[in-house]
């Protein structure tokens, strides 16, 4: 997707709000601080400020789109199979209109979040 965050810019925002400054815990995948984005800033900054800094924030990306143009909802969704831990909480600020995608494809990420979700 190309949307990145600044570990500094997410410093500034704590600083300007009166926030303890608490750095991202682990950043998975690509990240280019140097060409933050505006979606993925704005995540960074007002999840922090909101989780009041008691829960560990991590940002996982994927790079780009699929083939279709689509979220790559299930290179995330596999890539969180990988993982020795995983977040206790995930928020998304991205969607797909379910008809952009293969009936089959949907129903793949459908049973990852379920099964993802029943992790609780």
């Amino acid at each position: 997707l190309n949307q990145y965050y600044s570990p500094n810019d997410l410093v500034d925002f704590e600083k300007d709000f009166g926030l303890p400054l608490v750095p991202i815990a682990n950043t998975i995948g690509p990240n280019d601080p140097t060409d933050p984005g505006i979606e993925a800033s704005l995540d960074v900054q007002y999840l922090m400020g909101v989780n009041n800094c008691s829960i560990e924030t991590w940002v996982i990306s994927t790079a780009l789109t699929t083939p279709s143009g689509n979220e790559p909802f299930l290179t995330f969704l596999s890539g969180l199979s990988n993982l020795t831990q995983v977040p206790y909480l995930i928020s998304m600020s991205y969607q797909d209109y379910e008809y952009t995608v293969s009936e089959s494809y949907a129903q793949s990420c459908n049973q990852e979040f379920m099964a993802y979700s029943l992790q609780g």
